[in-house]
């Protein structure tokens, strides 16, 4: 699954669930940076998000993500 595609499920959960819902935030942030980015937009979603940094951006904070929830169950 490519990674666009990852960040588009995250962001409708985050929507789905009135926006409140914490474990998909940043993101839904991140999906609309990123969206922003490849359409040639300005994004003001994520501070310091380039086009040529933004998908290792969206790699770090999925691998702290998956640290911080390891073990978790649902």
């Amino acid at each position: 699954m490519r990674r666009e595609d990852v960040l588009d499920r995250l962001a409708d959960l985050y929507n789905g669930r009135g926006h409140g819902y914490e474990l998909a935030y940043d993101f839904y942030l991140l999906y609309h940076a990123k969206d922003s980015l490849d359409s040639g937009w300005e994004q003001r979603y994520w501070e310091g998000a380039h086009r040529w940094n933004i998908d290792q951006i969206i790699n770090k904070q999925a691998h702290c993500w998956l640290e911080d929830h390891a073990g978790e169950e649902n």
